[in-house]
């Protein structure tokens, strides 16, 4: 099996670099372990999908999109894979 899913798909492990970075400039970072309906965006100076591999519910991409646009929310995604069909 691949290596970098011995341990899951967590920032600590498969973008450890990235994460001590930024806890080493001072940022906090909360792990969401439920959809993003029930998280207040605006608590939050940005979100990062790490490797998110579960397609988002309708109702996810619509407060997302409107936390986005209307409450100033950063987005920043890291991904070490794709699927062009999906990008369709």
């Amino acid at each position: 099996s691949d290596l970098l899913d011995w341990f899951g798909d967590e920032p600590w492990t498969n973008f450890r670099t990235t994460f001590q970075y930024l806890l080493s400039q001072g940022y906090e970072i909360d792990i969401l372990r439920h959809d993003f309906i029930h998280f207040d965006a605006t608590q939050y100076g940005a979100l990062i999908l790490v490797d998110s591999e579960d397609e988002f519910t309708p109702d996810e991409i619509l407060k997302l999109t409107h936390d986005i646009r209307h409450n100033n929310l950063g987005l920043i995604i890291f991904a070490d894979w794709h699927s062009p069909q999906l990008l369709q």
